[in-house]
């Protein structure tokens, strides 16, 4: 691999972890911490490289010059600045009984499993990689079509966004991000989608095991890896360099950084902004991120009022704007000056069109059976859906809330509810054959949702040694 190619692959992940280090400077302590910091470093890094690829197109008109290794050397600069006033601090270490409590044989036999499904996991997002090497067909029509726009058409790049072409209005996160490796790397190099593919991926898997292994301890961690990988769809759609799972992970990102900012018995500001700057790459990433930011700020308001007040309310949303803030004005520029008008959003303005889905009584009798039978019998190579086990998983187990975790469960369980609300209300107004669209659209809702609900679910149920303790 030559060193060209080599830095344009590095380059975003570089950018990702100096920015963490500047937002977040602490020391990395244990293996759970330096999954957490990869994790993240790999959201933030792709997420700058989309933004300011997005910025460099709007300045120059065109994909010119080096934009990564601008890019690279500022965060270098940043990187020093950072180190400079960094001050040590540390994230929180896991909630559970210490270490020594745990029992080794519970550990082997989870790390045994794991290993196989990974050895699994890994053989079927390469051969799905080989079987579809663009990608499912939303990813070579929508995602990396946008993409050879961008780096192919020159001053006619706003071309990709005219009403003729199909989805105009999807944001540019994939796109954007995938043009800026090509421009660096001055042709299209057909690695560079299934590695961002790829990326996000693995960062997802890191993150929610690095995040509760801090919180729950290794071997809750251990479980819920397992479980994120059982879903088979995951790691197929992850494959399809499609943008579920990258909009899977940034919602998982989100709540990651608040689980650790709720844990911390000194509260951390900075990790709101992130969560914030989080939350916008999800709206960057995929327009479901829009329904998101706002499910975010209305539950945090929610939970943060009933349990600290209004003012720290207050105070916690302003930090989440901070973060928010400055991709959210890219995605409104995007959406203004560029984007064709969203046809969902479009159909929604006619009055007469809302009443007529919403006064439609056989609609949320098909919508609510497709939910159920999507939730509970299809998604696995096993014989049911690994959400049924998870469910036996939690009677056998039980629910223990412990007190540091009120908050912050509350607040979860209500944004993830809020989102399928949200999605149950798209799919009433849906202008399309409901039929069609609930059948090519559930799924990959769900599996955006997944990681996500796999945090909640294990920071909720008792640990394995938790268990132990009272038998």
């Amino acid at each position: 691999m030559s060193p060209a190619i080599l830095f344009a692959l590095v380059a975003p992940l570089l950018m990702g972890g100096a920015l963490l280090f500047c937002i977040l400077p602490c020391k990395i302590k244990g293996g759970a911490q330096a999954l957490v910091g990869v994790g993240l470093s790999v959201g933030l890094g792709l997420g700058l490289t989309s933004c300011g690829f997005f910025l460099w197109l709007l300045a120059f008109d065109a994909s010119k010059g080096d934009f990564l290794a601008g890019a690279t050397g500022l965060m270098v600069v940043a990187l020093a600045i950072g180190w400079f006033f960094q001050t040590a601090k540390e994230l929180p270490s896991a909630a559970g009984p210490p270490a020594s409590a745990s029992n080794p044989k519970i550990k082997a036999y989870l790390l045994a499993g794991l290993a196989v499904l990974l050895v699994l996991s890994a053989a079927v997002f390469y051969f799905r990689m080989q079987e579809k090497p663009h990608g499912s067909n939303d990813a070579w029509l929508f995602w990396n079509m946008r993409a050879r726009f961008l780096f192919r058409a020159g001053e006619h790049w706003r071309d990709a966004f005219l009403p003729h072409v199909v989805n105009p209005s999807y944001p540019l996160m994939l796109p954007s991000a995938i043009a800026a490796i090509w421009s660096s790397l001055g042709k299209e190099w057909l690695f560079i989608p299934k590695w961002v593919a790829a990326a996000y991926t693995v960062a997802t898997v890191a993150l929610l095991g690095g995040v509760l292994a801090l919180l729950r301890g290794t071997t809750q961690a251990l479980i819920a890896v397992i479980a994120v990988l059982s879903l088979s769809s995951f790691i197929i759609r992850g494959a399809s360099q499609v943008s579920d799972v990258p909009l899977g992970f940034y919602f998982l990102a989100t709540l990651a950084s608040l689980s650790l900012y709720d844990r911390l018995p000194q509260k951390n500001a900075r990790l709101l902004v992130l969560a914030g700057a989080m939350a916008g790459f999800s709206a960057w990433t995929k327009n479901e991120g829009l329904l998101f930011v706002l499910v975010l700020v209305l539950s945090r308001s929610f939970t943060v009022l009933l349990f600290r007040g209004w003012q720290t309310a207050l105070k916690e949303v302003a930090y989440l704007g901070a973060g928010l803030a400055p991709v959210l004005l890219v995605i409104l520029y995007f959406k203004w000056n560029i984007a064709a008008p969203n046809d969902l959003v479009a159909a929604a303005k006619d009055s007469n069109f809302v009443l007529e889905k919403v006064s439609t009584a056989s609609r949320y009798g098909e919508i609510s059976v497709f939910y159920l039978k999507t939730l509970f019998l299809s998604g696995s190579v096993t014989l049911l859906n690994p959400l049924v086990y998870l469910i036996a998983f939690a009677l056998i187990f039980k629910v223990r809330i412990l007190p540091e975790f009120k908050l912050n469960i509350l607040f979860t369980a209500t944004a993830l509810a809020s989102m399928l609300a949200g999605y149950y209300i798209v799919h009433l107004l849906v202008p399309y054959d409901l039929h069609f669209y609930l059948e090519h659209s559930l799924t990959r809702l769900l599996i955006q949702l997944w990681p996500s609900f796999l945090l909640l679910f294990f920071t909720a149920v008792r640990t394995p040694e938790e268990v132990q303790e009272n038998a």
